[in-house]
């Protein structure tokens, strides 16, 4: 459960500059009612989750006294919760109103935030362009782009990419798994080992979602051997797993990325946008559920080898590639190694 208030003074500069998402409504069909009461007025959505294999239930209610000059949002997420659970946690709130004065934006401190928050619209629907001197080929040495001034000492090498149907356990020990092989892997499996097919929605990721248009597509396991140098005079804790990432060529020479949405939570959770392994033979951090294993300590000149495994559409096999020092600055034609 989410509870965030606004006075009056924090709704005025997000409407003035343009960044009032209280009263945005992503999805007309998630309006279900407004309340009035008192002098308030409550505003309640409800969205099922985009996922077909999720029942997870998203409410949000939101509060308004314009004689008092606050807001206040309620989020209320997940399975089996009651119809009118946020409108229930909104209607019983114990809000008072301090008796203190606060500041209102200057104009000049309302066109700054304006013109970031236009930037940064402008950033978010204009996808950067890719280079194609960024994308690299299996066999070749990649060092960090300029940007990535505190990963200078890292090398990568790819020296194999394979595409396969399927990932047995004599090759593949289940242990190297980064995700639970039993709870996350083997139900989403054909008795052969291949994956089985999923359902996806037939736009970009960051789009809007149709519900009602998706397609069925089958996928695919990528595997890279890696070798990951440390060239410093000291030993490094240094990032080892590349992204995957999806490309398209946008007709001027260049690339841009793109990603779709699964229907599937459970398989969105393998192949995710952030485009991280499934699978990584060396794995030398697993405290926290893994949330450090992404990462090794190599030794002075060490170089270590490594076996990365991920999901992708079948579909999608020739846009994609493995993007390495993607962490390391701003850079956005950071090194790329095609799959094929």
């Amino acid at each position: 459960m989410t509870i965030v208030p606004f006075n009056a003074v924090e709704l005025y500069f997000r409407t003035a500059t343009g960044n009032n998402w209280l009263d945005v409504v992503y999805d007309e069909d998630a309006f279900v009612k407004t309340v009035e009461n008192n002098g308030t007025v409550l505003n309640l959505f409800k969205e099922d989750s985009i996922y077909e294999d999720d029942g997870t239930v998203f409410q949000n209610a939101y509060l308004f006294n314009e004689e008092e000059g606050y807001a206040v949002w309620v989020h209320v997420s997940g399975i089996g919760i009651a119809e009118d659970e946020a409108e229930k946690v909104a209607e019983n709130l114990t809000v008072t109103v301090l008796d203190e004065t606060v500041p209102y934006a200057t104009e000049e401190e309302i066109a700054l935030a304006r013109k970031q928050n236009e930037a940064a619209e402008n950033n978010y629907q204009e996808k950067p362009a890719i280079e194609s001197g960024s994308i690299h080929n299996v066999g070749d040495i990649l060092t960090a782009p300029d940007s990535a001034t505190d990963l200078t000492n890292a090398e990568f090498t790819v020296t194999d990419i394979r595409v396969v149907d399927s990932m047995p356990a004599d090759k593949y020990p289940e242990e190297n798994y980064i995700v639970d092989y039993d709870e996350d892997i083997a139900p989403l499996l054909e008795q052969d080992g291949t994956m089985k097919a999923h359902k996806r929605y037939d736009t970009d990721a960051g789009e809007s979602i149709d519900k009602d248009k998706t397609e069925t597509v089958n996928s695919k396991f990528i595997i890279a051997d890696v070798e990951i140098t440390n060239t410093g005079d000291t030993a490094e804790e240094i990032q080892i797993a590349p992204a995957l990432e999806l490309l398209k060529e946008t007709g001027s020479g260049t690339y841009e990325t793109f990603w779709y949405t699964s229907a599937s939570k459970a398989y969105s959770e393998l192949a995710r946008w952030e485009g991280t392994p499934i699978y990584q033979s060396v794995q030398q951090f697993t405290d926290n559920n893994k949330k450090h294993v992404y990462f090794a300590e190599i030794g002075e000149g060490e170089t270590i080898k490594c076996t990365f495994a991920y999901v992708v559409d079948e579909d999608c096999v020739d846009n994609a590639c493995l993007a390495f020092f993607k962490m390391g600055g701003s850079e956005i034609n950071y090194p790329r190694v095609k799959v094929r």
